[in-house]
C-alpha cells in the first residue's frame, strides 16, 4: 500500500511539472519571438553600404575620405561604433598619432554602446599613441632603461 502511494504521488508531481512546464514554455517562446521581431537594424541599407565600402578600402587616405563622407552624411549612425576603429587604424597606418588618439577617445566617449573588447582596443590605442610617439616610444623607453642599467 505504501509503495502505491509513493508511485501515485510521483505520478501527480510529474503531471504537475509537465502541465506547468507546458504553460511556461509557450509564454517564454512568445516573449523571445516578440523580442526577436522588435530587434530591427537601427541603420538604413544605404548607410550600411557606405560603411562596408569604406571598410573594404585598403588605401588609408582613401578610407579616411570615405569615412569623413560617411560621418558627414550619417552623424548619428548606429554604425559609428564600427567607424571610429576604422578611423584610428587608418590614421595609425599614416602615423598621425594625434588623430589616432582623437578617434579612440571619440569611441570611448560612446560609453556602453561599445563592447568590452572594443573598449579595450580603444584604451590601448589611445594610451599607446598619447605621447605622439606610438610604438616607437616603447622602443625609446626600452633603450632608456638599458642606458640606466
Amino acid at each position: 500500500m505504501n509503495v502505491r502511494r509513493r508511485i501515485a504521488g510521483l505520478a501527480i508531481a510529474a503531471a504537475l511539472c509537465i502541465t506547468m512546464g507546458g504553460a511556461i514554455v509557450p509564454k517564454a517562446l512568445a516573449q523571445t519571438q516578440d523580442a526577436g521581431g522588435a530587434a530591427k537594424p537601427q541603420y538604413t541599407m544605404a548607410e550600411y553600404n557606405a560603411y562596408t565600402a569604406a571598410q573594404s578600402t585598403k588605401d588609408p587616405a582613401q578610407q579616411i575620405k570615405m569615412l569623413d563622407d560617411f560621418v558627414a552624411k550619417y552623424p548619428n549612425s548606429a554604425l559609428l561604433i564600427y567607424v571610429y576603429p576604422l578611423y584610428y587604424n587608418a590614421y595609425s597606418q599614416q602615423k598621425n598619432y594625434a588623430k589616432v588618439t582623437e578617434y579612440a577617445d571619440k569611441l570611448l566617449a560612446m560609453g556602453d554602446k561599445i563592447d568590452a573588447p572594443g573598449r579595450y582596443s580603444a584604451y590601448y590605442e589611445s594610451a599607446d599613441h598619447r605621447s605622439g610617439a606610438g610604438r616607437q616610444g616603447v622602443r625609446r623607453g626600452e633603450s632608456w632603461a638599458e642606458d640606466l642599467g
